[in-house]
């Protein structure tokens, strides 16, 4: 008789590692029902939001991008006697902040209802310097002698960081860029025409609280100053001396007639405006700036656009026109007496330096400058009491050695990547970036002899450094990216 066999279990395991594999495979199906179940709950109660997803936040963007040059903000719990000497005043709620609420819900929105792999994220070396730089500027409460400055400050700066991280994840595509490109020039042509057509009354208008103004009490040093809606004529400079230069590189871009068209009568307008401000280290920063601009067209080994001499000889004729027509104006301030202007500010950077000696690690805490001056008043002697004209010497005064350190990083870094998009020969990007950064470099040297510190300088030079590292993930990553 054959020998019993025993009966064969009634589940035979494949391999040792059966057991695991169906747990590995089970806990698999568990975390995709745990996201496609997060995805739906997000999907009930967002419907609206996912639906307008891409219209709204490409009205929120125009409206945040649109505001630079508008300015139309509240300032709570305004300070008078700080906001005097060139302190930040209140906390500023904009346009921007309302819109950057609703730019960061629908960022959440977009990533929770979205496979991860579906919104790619910039690498945090691009916003790096620059959050390092806040980071330096928030520690530095520790020597702030008032909070509340120090708050309004810091409020701005966190503010202005949240938009400049958006702004490089976000722009994704040639696409994007052309739509940051539109608005910005339609901000220029429409900030333009507000101070030319203020030219021509010389008187400052409040219209259903949407405020322009001139400055009348400067017909000594050229004439009235004007600054539309810019709250400055210093503000209204640094504006135009950022966005001249990329204006009239979109000329030589693959981008179609309508923007060229936008940016030909923005440069038109734009150079007049600047004249209005009467700011004679933005004339020289703007000048510098275009003519970089226009000769690396013809030494990039390579015409980008095929415009060739067309666009150094545009300039010309542009600059020449203005110069002609503003002669009295433009003679009058550079050769004129400027009651002290030039020379108060060595006083002004003495102080800083003395304050700078007195606190060179941790600084005196950010916005907290002028509640610093009062110890150091008996140094002047008549001359004009008011916070440094010198960003570096401001930033190392407030924040300190690593302030000053991390700033110098970022507008580094940001020139950086603007020279290697340019070398990539893009027939868009490169022209671009060319003119952001030949832009940001003149306005580089004008930090020299002023603050810098208001909302509408701070922002639009984050904005433009955001576009400039934006374009060179573009161009690292272009399969992704054009994919969008």
């Amino acid at each position: 008789m054959r020998a019993a066999h025993p009966a064969p279990p009634a589940i035979v395991p494949r391999h040792p590692g059966a057991v695991g594999a169906w747990a590995g495979r089970a806990s698999a199906l568990v975390h995709r029902g745990a996201r496609w179940g997060r995805i739906g709950v997000i999907s009930a109660l967002f419907a609206p939001w996912i639906v307008l997803a891409g219209p709204t936040k490409k009205i929120l963007l125009a409206i945040a991008l649109l505001d630079i040059p508008l300015q139309i903000d509240k300032n709570l719990d305004y300070l008078d006697d700080p906001a005097q000497l060139g302190a930040l005043g209140g906390f500023e709620i904009s346009l921007t902040t309302v819109a950057l609420v609703g730019l960061y819900i629908a960022w959440f929105i977009e990533h929770a209802s979205a496979r991860r792999d579906d919104v790619p994220t910039a690498p945090f070396r691009l916003v790096r310097p620059l959050a390092l730089y806040v980071l330096v500027a928030a520690v530095s409460a520790v020597a702030a002698a008032d909070v509340g400055l120090y708050a309004r400050g810091l409020f701005l700066l966190v503010q202005l960081l949240l938009l400049f991280i958006y702004l490089v994840n976000n722009i994704r595509s040639r696409q994007d860029v052309r739509f940051v490109v539109t608005m910005l020039l339609c901000g220029l042509l429409f900030e333009s025409a507000i101070i030319v057509g203020l030219g021509t009354s010389a008187e400052s208008l409040n219209v259903a609280g949407f405020r322009v103004f001139v400055d009348t009490a400067t017909q000594d040093i050229g004439g009235p100053r004007f600054y539309g809606t810019l709250g400055s004529p210093i503000n209204a400079a640094a504006y135009f001396e950022l966005i001249l230069a990329p204006a009239l590189a979109v000329l030589a871009t693959s981008l179609g007639r309508t923007h060229k068209v936008l940016a030909g009568l923005g440069v038109v307008l734009g150079l007049i405006a600047l004249v209005g401000t009467l700011s004679r280290a933005a004339w020289g920063a703007t000048i510098v700036s275009m003519i970089v601009t226009c000769a690396a067209f013809r030494t990039g080994g390579e015409r980008r656009g095929g415009y060739g001499l067309a666009v150094p000889l545009l300039l010309l004729a542009v600059v020449a026109g203005v110069l002609l027509t503003f002669q009295a104006t433009i003679a009058t301030r550079v050769t004129g007496d400027d009651y002290g202007s030039a020379r108060g500010r060595l006083p002004l950077a003495a102080t800083a330096l003395e304050i700078i000696t007195d606190s060179p690690i941790l600084g005196i805490g950010v916005n907290n400058y002028t509640a610093a001056l009062p110890r150091y008043e008996a140094n002047f002697t008549g001359e004009w009491l008011y916070t440094v004209h010198n960003k570096y010497l401001l930033v190392w005064a407030e924040a300190g050695i690593g302030g000053l350190a991390a700033f110098l990083w970022f507008l580094a870094a940001t020139v950086r990547r603007g020279r290697e998009v340019w070398k990539r020969r893009d027939p868009l990007l490169s022209p671009l970036a060319l003119g952001l950064t030949a832009g940001l470099v003149g306005q580089m040297g004008h930090m020299v002899v002023d603050i810098y510190s208001s909302r509408s300088e701070v922002e639009f030079l984050w904005v433009v450094a955001a576009l400039i590292a934006a374009m060179s993930r573009m161009t690292t990553e272009p399969a992704a990216l054009e994919a969008r």
